[in-house]
């Protein structure tokens, strides 16, 4: 879902900065500079920031030891509810 709506998003983008689509059977057209900026930008520092961004927010996030381990008790309880619910799995 994340993936079509940044797709989303960069063919917006491109159509704004005057990106020319290739048409089949006709020469590759040449792009104006807005939509090389914006290509450029689309390869480039945008992903940079968005994966700084990432690693900021999985720095911040709290999780410890203690966490991990309540996650993991929950989680065996949840399957051993489920093998008494379906003993025949």
């Amino acid at each position: 879902m994340g993936l079509a709506i940044a797709l989303f998003i960069l063919g917006v983008g491109l159509e704004a900065a005057g990106f020319r689509e290739r048409v089949p059977c006709q020469p590759i057209p040449e792009q104006p500079e807005s939509a090389i900026l914006a290509i450029r930008l689309a390869i480039g520092p945008l992903p940079t920031v968005a994966l700084i961004a990432g690693l900021v927010l999985a720095y911040f996030y709290p999780i410890t030891q203690a966490v991990h381990a309540e996650t993991l008790l929950k989680l065996r309880e949840r399957r051993e509810r489920l093998n008494d619910q379906n003993p025949e799995a």
